[in-house]
């Protein structure tokens, strides 16, 4: 069953849940023993019945004695300070409950003191610490922030007044001059004015608390219980009746499940949900068929709806002759044509994945097959039939995607007569197969419970459910590291498929995304869980806050959390705390599962698991469950087509994508822009802030250099057409429309080559025709290029006017059409770098021809070379050297050197027909001839 194991009470606040009904003052307290130094080691024993704490609580269990002090003077939600806390051992099993443990004390303690005698006098006080099981989250030495919240603790508290009711302290006096209650007063309540105070020797001291009074120990070796809260212990129906344990189940969830006390979430009527199942309880028990009963209950909480509230069968799987009875019952989630099926936003069920040699296969169905009737039944009558899910969905939209899956789902060996449409046909067609047991689709297994990569720039992190949690926040910890280290600007968190787990865990992973000056304040939600004593549900604010643990660094990049239908749990509150607060962007097809509770679980006659609903958050702006129901709503809604479906099959993930592209976009959106010159300073445009300007000025990079923007005016001919230009240039080009602004209208043009996309944006003024070119060899940032950088630059557009005529700088114009490069093979004629200048001798031996199919030909003297390169038309330029001969050139060849140096180049452009090829970091720049030039002069 997967939970969002919240335990309020069990994790939190530690309530117990009722006040003693003997609560009176002593009239004195018994002297304390001063003899010997006092507690020098604890011994103690830990225990629960809770079923998630050892499935919570995996990998790094600790126990601690913890500063108490905030406690003490009624703050519960603030971190206690580590200093003076001390660790345990587990000295036994911890899986095994009940399991020992021991603490070995320090000689003195160092924790905050506290004055607590009541007597208005300022005293150094005392050390006052609770004993817990904690999990240490935050793998820090000692326990910090949430990590030191206990999960079975050494006393409890009402969870109305919050006072502390029974169990154990520990207490260090630094002298003997301090004083602690023994007993509550006629309040009834501990650390008021009449508490009766007993002095305490010097050292450290057990108060054991019960029934309203506290007595000492200062045994040299101490023992002190630690416990679960009874509001979080499993309730066990197990020795009943079916019968009996049925109607004891029904009056528990009447007065117990959460959500009876919210109009319109998971509406029940107990009283007919009783009658309806009533008849097929009693069938069972008069056949005594435990399986049975499950099965009866299981289709009980499909009625309900929650995602929360369902059975757990596979402890019956322990029993031979149960188990078949069970499978039987469930033989419809087994089985299938080995297809899967999806329902496209416009309303078509359609078939996906086909398993190979499944029956699906054998009878034609392709992708893209659509399904219009099962069994002689239209798609809306057949979706209209009960079915009996292996799962719990908890939205209207979840139980509609699962029905559809089931549409294809019958216990192996039945025959399902399927009604089709091939795609781009109209003919109904009609097959008939057999179902065999499920073929699942294969899919690959983590190695490791959580794990993350770069990718494009951007931090990845996965993992499927929030469990294994120590190494899991461990891995998130070193993940959340590595980006800082990085400086990476976005991360995408990928919880689709999660099914939740371990609130503190959640709260762990939440911390690192927050600073302590900008925490989150989950004060936007309150808990709300059941109160015994008073027979009613308690309304309790979160007034926590979360950041990074000390010495860590948050990461405050953009946030992207990925999600589906079978995000459930501590998955949607992980989710829901991030959008609540606006940290991060929600990307998914589908809402997510709807589970907004914390879960307890039933133990039923044969050993079988009922869990249901035990509380939940309150949203403080709706005063309704933050999401039960409903889900968590993607802010980014992924399509879901027959195209996004297509490239999930073909091994793509749109919906991975769609959260790439959206960190891009807030990347984009934070650009700053400032005016620039551009064409030897005779027009402005805006580029974004901080790009880096190419030699002449007619070219701007971003600091990453995936993205160019340059602008020329054209002079390579007197032609004014932009069309006739741009098809001159490249014969293959696409237009994609005109732009108008104040200036006039822009003709827009696309092409790509050598895996260099350009956009080219002509405008003719005065006769004269300018082009603005934007290129990135990344295709996904083509959109953003044009709306976040060539929107800018065309809007900004100017021409100065005390520009000289363009005839005037034709002479002295750089071009850099990137096609001029293919026109020629091109001779080596100088060099110039900082450190010198020469002319080469013998132009001819040393040339490079640039093919139109993007490789290169070199002749470096005696040797030969072949490679690659990449240009586009604001200059830019790379050269990949590939095979080359070996020969021994003469004596001063400059072989070697005229390859090295091609290798480094990065840009180029034409003066006056000469090719100029910069090399990178101002390594020099070569001067290279048209051969068809060099040989007519």
């Amino acid at each position: 069953m997967k939970l969002h194991t919240l335990l309020i009470v069990a994790l939190l606040a530690l309530a117990l849940n009722f006040i003693p009904a003997t609560a009176h003052a002593q009239d004195a307290c018994p002297a304390i023993p001063a003899d010997g130094p006092g507690v020098q080691r604890i011994e103690g024993q830990g225990s629960y019945s809770f079923w998630g704490i050892p499935a919570i609580i995996v990998d790094q269990p600790v126990v601690a004695m913890v500063d108490d002090s905030l406690a003490a003077q009624g703050v519960q939600d603030a971190f206690p300070d580590p200093h003076g806390q001390v660790l345990g051992m587990i000295t036994s099993d911890f899986f095994t409950s009940p399991f020992s443990f021991t603490i070995n004390l320090p000689a003195e303690g160092l924790g905050a003191q506290v004055d607590v005698d009541q007597d208005s006098e300022a005293d150094a006080g005392v050390q006052i610490y609770q004993v817990g099981l904690a999990q240490n989250l935050l793998n820090t030495v000692p326990l910090v922030g949430i990590a030191q919240g206990a999960v079975l603790a050494s006393y409890y508290r009402d969870a109305v007044t919050n006072a502390i009711v029974a169990g154990a302290l520990v207490l260090y006096a630094p002298d003997d001059q301090q004083g602690f209650p023994c007993g509550y007063g006629a309040d009834g309540e501990l650390f008021t004015a009449d508490d009766p105070i007993a002095a305490l020797p010097q050292g450290f001291t057990v108060a054991h608390i019960a029934d309203g009074a506290i007595t000492f120990d200062r045994s040299p070796v101490a023992s002190v219980e630690i416990f679960e809260s009874p509001s979080g212990a499993n309730p066990d129906f197990s020795d009943q009746g079916i019968v009996e344990s049925f109607n004891t189940l029904i009056d528990f969830l009447r007065e117990r499940y959460v959500f009876n006390n919210f109009e319109g979430v998971n509406d029940v009527d107990w009283g007919a949900l009783y009658d309806t199942y009533l008849p097929r309880v009693e069938e069972a028990e008069a056949q005594q068929n435990v399986a049975e009963y499950a099965l009866t209950l299981l289709d009980l909480t499909h009625d309900i709806g929650d995602a929360h509230v369902g059975v757990n069968l596979n402890p019956l799987a322990a029993d031979p002759e149960v188990l078949p009875l069970v499978l039987e019952g469930v033989a419809r989630s087994r089985g299938g044509i080995g297809a899967d099926l999806v329902e496209l936003d416009d309303g078509r069920i359609i078939v996906t994945d086909v398993r190979p040699e499944s029956p699906a296969a054998a009878a034609g169905l392709t992708f893209g097959a659509q399904i219009v009737g099962v069994d002689g039944l239209s798609i809306d009558e057949a979706l209209a039939q009960p079915v009996r899910f292996g799962a719990f969905p908890g939205t209207t939209e979840s139980k509609r995607a699962l029905a559809v899956q089931y549409l294809v789902k019958q216990p192996a060996g039945t025959d399902l007569e399927i009604a089709y449409q091939l795609p781009d046909s109209s003919e109904v067609m009609t097959i008939t197969v057999t179902a065999v047991p499920a073929i699942a689709a294969k899919t690959e297994s983590a190695a490791m419970p959580m794990e993350y990569r770069l990718m494009d720039g951007i931090g990845y992190v996965t993992w499927k459910g929030f469990e294994r949690t120590g190494i899991a926040t461990h891995i998130f910890a070193d993940f959340i590291k590595v980006m800082g280290q990085q400086q990476i600007p976005g991360i995408i968190i990928d919880v689709r498929g999660n099914g939740g787990g371990s609130a503190l865990m959640e709260f762990a992973v939440l911390s690192y995304l927050f600073s302590p000056e900008n925490p989150l304040s989950l004060s936007i939600a309150d808990r709300y869980s059941y109160n015994p004593l008073t027979n009613e549900f308690v309304r309790d604010p979160y007034t926590m806050q979360l950041s990074a643990p000390p010495t860590t660094q948050p990461y405050l990049g953009d946030v992207v959390v990925l999600v589906n239908q079978h995000c459930v749990s501590a998955c949607e509150f992980m989710s829901y705390w991030l959008q609540a607060s606006g940290r991060a962007t929600i990307v998914g097809q589908y809402t997510t599962e709807g589970g907004g509770g914390n879960v307890n679980a039933i133990t039923m006659p044969g050993g079988f698991i009922f869990n249901y609903t035990a509380g939940t958050d309150i949203d403080n702006e709706t005063d309704m469950p933050t999401f039960q129901a409903v889900g968590v709503v993607p802010d980014v809604r992924v399509p879901v087509t027959e195209e996004t479906e297509q490239r999930k099959l073909e091994g793509g993930d749109p919906v991975l994508e769609a959260g790439i592209d959206h960190l891009r976009r807030l990347a984009f959106e934070r650009l700053g822009h400032e005016p620039t010159t551009f064409v030897s300073g005779t027009v402005t445009s805006a580029v974004p802030t901080g790009w880096k300007p190419n030699a002449d000025g007619t070219e701007y990079t971003s600091p990453d250099d995936p993205i160019s923007l340059g602008i020329i005016a054209w002079t390579a001919s007197a032609e004014t057409d932009p069309d006739a230009i741009m098809a001159g240039t490249y014969p293959e080009i696409e237009k994609a429309g005109e732009i108008e602004t104040d200036l006039g209208t822009w003709s827009i043009y696309g092409s790509e080559i050598n895996g260099t996309y350009s956009v080219y944006n002509v405008i003719v003024l005065d006769g004269q025709p300018y082009i603005i070119t934007a290129s990135t060899t990344d295709e996904r940032l083509v959109p953003l290029m044009a709306e976040f950088i060539l929107a800018p630059a065309l809007h900004d557009f100017s021409v100065v006017e005390s520009a000289a005529p363009a005839e005037a700088t034709l002479a002295n114009e750089r071009i850099t059409l990137a096609i001029e490069l293919t026109t020629n093979p091109w001779l080596w004629t100088s060099f110039t770098d900082p450190v010198e200048q020469f002319d080469v001798e013998t132009p001819e031996d040393y040339t490079i021809t640039f093919n139109t199919d993007g490789t290169v030909n070199i002749k470096a003297d005696c040797n030969n070379a072949r490679g690659s390169y990449t240009a586009d038309d604001n200059g830019s330029l790379t050269i990949e050297i590939g095979p080359m001969t070996r020969a021994m050139c003469p004596p001063g060849s400059r072989s070697d050197a005229f390859v090295q140096k091609l290798g480094s180049v990065a840009n180029f452009f034409f003066e006056n027909g000469i090719l100029y090829l910069d090399m990178m970091a101002d390594g020099g720049t070569f001067q290279l001839a048209a051969a068809s030039e060099h040989i007519s002069n």
